[in-house]
């Protein structure tokens, strides 16, 4: 098992840095040496719905227990 793991362990290894990408070297030209100006982040804005007729008669429905609560306080 161990010489199984060793076969392809250097196979992971070289897999693994081939995604990386080509490297950079220290003392050459960087990118950061043109800054690009970004925009601020602006949410979208969404434009409010109207309630729907479920959501009325729910409402509704609550505001009716709720009155009715207040008019028998001992019943909670």
């Amino acid at each position: 098992m161990s010489k199984l793991l060793a076969f392809f362990k250097p196979k992971n290894i070289e897999r693994k840095f081939s995604r990386l990408g080509d490297g950079h070297q220290l003392g050459g030209p960087s990118s950061s040496e043109s800054p690009v100006e970004s925009q601020p982040y602006v949410p979208p804005v969404r434009a409010k719905a109207e309630p729907s007729e479920g959501a009325l008669k729910a409402a509704e429905a609550a505001m009716e227990r709720m009155n009715q609560r207040q008019k028998k306080p001992g019943l909670y």
